[in-house]
């Protein structure tokens, strides 16, 4: 795994009365670079710049964090740690803003800073060793100018570059660099190339680098003589920059490089974390229908084996001071003897410990020679905890020994066993259950929002509105619970949506709006299986119905849609309108007042459209929702 190189860089912010002269004085005395700032913006801010390896948030009064802010920071959870610094015993349930947080980044307060400086440490470790290789290609049959990107580009790209490497390539001619192109292991992460070239034009090969890698960058490099064809594919969407040769401006150049490479990395890792959250749902849904302890902890070992392609899974549960088998899937090695037991006592130890999945290795027999590699078994080790609650720990088979586990595995790991080890210690406890898998599947569809600039936030202020909305239509607290589950989860089908049709910089075409309409209704189907979400399930199938009837994707009509559909098509709609889409501006919030009164009757509950038109009077048209105003500079102390 590589080393991290220099000290490890921490960007810290304290709330309110929160302490943390402890970690920071633990963290100079190991040479550590600390950063105390003062919002968590500024936070953000650092993040994005690539200007610290882990984030520690330390806060007295965690009720009081902004949801927002928090989901966007934990947006970057795959390339940056982020910890939280809480009060003794406090419980996330208890807070909006943590839903979703796995054990290993909750910290006491009261915690020793040496063990929150090896976590850190181990996940910046962790975080580094899974960096990800780009390619970048070059491509110009001008050997001088070819040279010339070459000097311009390999000093820079890399250094300005912490958390990924670029491997910088260079061809005269472009069929050879599509040959390499086409069979290249690595993922391109940009491709620059001239337009005029003998063998092929520059556009027609980005054309051909847009149907093999569909993701990649693609610049083109043009004489003035080249501008109208250069305007007309980026129209096209057939590339993404263009640049006048000679380069007049070599650091723009370099500048808009980067951030094409950047935004290519974003992608991956927003790619990487549906697919993650994807994951998710389907283990809570497992886990929802498990009917005993047994088929919980059998569930649990049978998805961790399929998850992560293991050849085995074993869940051990301490029985007094040692572990005890109770779940395995796949072909697990024999454990009985002594020495494989004495290692999976101290093992259960040192990763209850330092509460993350950690490598572990196993004796393949009974007395093995510790000189030789291929007689011992590489696996991982999780704990297994229910709050400060130590139930056991699970091991999975980890393939080759120098295979490194992700930092987006090890987080679908931690909320595995979180959400194993909750079920397992409070079985019966399903309304705790019920809140934190709604708060964990609503907190990360935040962090997928968060990296959109469009739609940050919104889940947030849709379920302010709809809680308000709904006890002023007069709802029970039955009811504005279903809503609440609703408001949070109203989204979710569009995890199923394209990513390509999700962030079009454009009015979607009527089949890409067609696809797009589906994902009230993938919601209903992905949530079919949490018997409790029932209610909410309809008003999340019915948010987009219409009043009149020409809503979908059931055509219903009037007090057919259920009142919390009717009530979540009021605050969705106005929500939207008052956010900035990239194809037209937002309308203040006056204007979005006047659309709803205009859409009483046909597309809204001309009721509650007056309801909600006098509801935001009365709190002035103009005032922010409390996620907006807490998102914009929460003002923190500094140490």
């Amino acid at each position: 795994m590589m080393e991290l190189q220099g000290a490890v860089r921490v960007a810290v912010v304290a709330t309110g009365k929160a302490n943390v002269e402890g970690f920071i004085e633990a963290a100079k005395a190991e040479g550590w670079d600390v950063n105390v700032v003062n919002t968590l913006e500024r936070l953000r801010e650092m993040a994005d710049a690539e200007r610290c390896d882990a984030i520690l948030i330390a806060a007295d009064a965690p009720q009081d964090l902004p949801a927002s802010a928090i989901h966007e920071l934990l947006g970057q959870a795959s390339e940056v740690p982020v910890f939280f610094l809480l009060p003794p015993g406090y419980d996330i349930v208890n807070c909006p803003a943590l839903f979703g947080l796995t054990s290993d980044q909750v910290w006491d307060q009261n915690a020793p800073p040496a063990q929150l400086i090896d976590a850190i440490r181990h996940e910046a470790q962790c975080a580094l060793g899974n960096r990800p290789e780009y390619v970048v290609m070059c491509v110009d049959n001008d050997p001088e100018f070819l040279a010339s990107l070459k000097s311009l580009l390999l000093p820079n790209l890399n250094k300005a570059f912490r958390r990924l490497t670029l491997d910088v390539q260079f061809f005269v001619n472009p069929l050879e660099a599509l040959a390499e192109i086409s069979s290249l292991k690595k993922p391109i992460a940009a491709t620059i190339c001239d337009q005029l070239m003998p063998e092929m034009q520059g556009l027609e090969l980005l054309e051909k680098v847009k149907g093999l890698c569909p993701g990649t960058q693609r610049v083109l490099l043009t004489g003035y003589t080249g501008l109208e064809s250069a305007l007309r594919a980026v129209n096209e969407q057939l590339l993404d920059k263009y640049f006048t040769k000679p380069i007049e401006d070599p650091a723009d150049f370099v500048n808009v490089v980067w951030h094409l490479v950047r935004e290519y990395h974003l992608e991956r890792i927003t790619a990487t974390q549906r697919q993650r959250l994807m994951a998710q749902f389907e283990f809570i849904r497992a886990v929802t229908a498990a009917g005993s302890l047994e088929k919980v902890m059998n569930a649990t070992t049978r998805f961790l084996l399929r998850q992560f392609r293991s050849a085995w899974t074993v869940l051990f549960l301490w029985d007094g001071d040692h572990l005890v088998t109770r779940a395995a899937a796949g072909q697990p090695p024999d454990f009985t003897s002594k020495a494989c037991q004495a290692m999976i006592a101290d093992l259960g130890r040192r990763a209850i410990d330092l509460r993350l999945p950690c490598p572990v290795r196993f004796p393949e027999q009974a007395t093995p020679d510790s000189r030789d590699n291929s007689k011992f078994l590489s696996a991982v080790a999780i704990p297994l905890k229910a709050g400060h609650l130590l139930l056991g720990v699970i091991l999975a088979e980890g393939g080759p020994p120098d295979r490194a586990v992700s930092r987006d595995e090890r987080l679908l790991m931690s909320f595995v066993t979180d959400v194993a080890g909750i079920t397992i210690a409070r079985f019966k406890d399903h309304e705790e259950l019920e809140s934190y898998y709604v708060g964990t599947i609503a907190s990360l569809m935040d962090v997928v929002e968060a990296k959109d600039r469009y739609t940050r936030g919104h889940t947030d202020r849709v379920v302010e509105l709809a809680i308000a909305l709904g006890k002023a239509a007069g709802m029970a607290d039955a009811e504005l619970k279903n809503l609440q589950y609703a408001a949070a989860l109203h989204d979710l089908g569009k995890l199923a949506v394209p990513e390509s049709i999700l962030r079009k910089p454009g009015r979607l075409t009527p089949s890409e709006y067609a696809i797009m309409k589906e994902h009230s209704a993938r919601a209903d189907s992905i949530l079919g299986y949490l018997r409790f979400l029932d209610s909410a399930r309809l008003i999340i199938r019915s948010h987009h119905e219409r009043y009149d009837g020409r809503g979908y994707p059931d055509g219903l009509a009037g007090e057919e849609i259920p009142l919390g559909g009717r009530i979540m098509g009021i605050v969705d709609s106005y929500d939207a309108m008052t956010s900035s889409r990239s194809y037209r501006e937002m309308m203040t919030p006056a204007e979005a007042l006047a659309e709803i009164r205009a859409g009483a009757g046909t597309q809204f509950d001309p009721g509650l459209a007056a309801v909600f038109v006098d509801m935001m009077e009365r709190r002035g048209i103009t005032k922010e929702t409390s996620s907006e105003k807490s998102l914009a500079l929460m003002e923190v102390k500094s140490t």
